[in-house]
């Protein structure tokens, strides 16, 4: 067995404790350097590579290990693991990848929203004021064959319009009572301004904008 210089690895031996000989079979092919684990080590000579490793006190380890004809690194990736605790990097999930897949489990078990006569009308209160309709567009049969085109089960919904109207002044006043304790809890200082018209059948209106 061939020894490496002695200027850079101190008698490497075969009785050397500092040397690991790893079984090789075939003759070497100049094997590209592709694995994780040459970040760690650096050439000696065409026999011998040497571990870089630099420990927190800043020692390098400097151990000889004997090239694997066949090109494996497996015995390097060894020596990384059992004496300096280092893996593959890409063998190691990281913590933020389990935390997506369980977030994706816990989602897949909340139970979808379940159609009912209220969530229906509350869906419909929101869709109506975002999109400036009339209420008589629940009349409609084009709206309500878009409804069943959705969900086949709206068919046995009943939703009237004084009954929708209702439910849209709940909303109203929840969200009235939201926003005054919103504003109240938080200090805000707002400013008012006012607006006032009459309609046609003579009934007047004043608005008042929060800004």
């Amino acid at each position: 067995m061939s020894s490496a210089p002695s200027s850079v690895c101190s008698t490497p031996t075969p009785s050397d404790t500092e040397l690991t000989t790893f079984p090789s079979t075939a003759d070497p092919t100049h094997p590209q350097k592709r694995s994780w684990v040459w970040v760690y080590f650096s050439d000696i000579d065409e026999q011998y590579i040497q571990c870089q490793f630099v420990d927190r006190l800043g020692k390098t380890c400097n151990k000889c290990l004997k090239k694997d004809r066949t090109g494996s690194t497996k015995g390097m990736s060894q020596h990384l693991h059992l004496l300096h605790c280092i893996a593959n990097p890409k063998s190691i999930s990281s913590p933020l990848a389990k935390h997506n897949t369980m977030d994706q489990y816990v989602h897949n078990l909340n139970p979808k929203k379940m159609l009912s006569p209220s969530s229906l009308k509350t869906t419909l209160v929101y869709f109506i004021c975002d999109a400036d309709l009339p209420l008589s567009i629940t009349k409609s049969p084009a709206f309500r064959a878009l409804l069943e085109l959705c969900n086949p089960q709206v068919t046995h919904i009943l939703v009237r319009r004084a009954s929708l109207a209702a439910h849209l002044t709940n909303i109203y006043f929840y969200h009235q009572e939201f926003i005054r304790n919103y504003l109240l809890s938080h200090e805000i200082d707002v400013s008012f301004t006012t607006d006032s018209w009459t309609s046609p059948n003579i009934t007047a209106y004043l608005a008042v904008t929060a800004h």
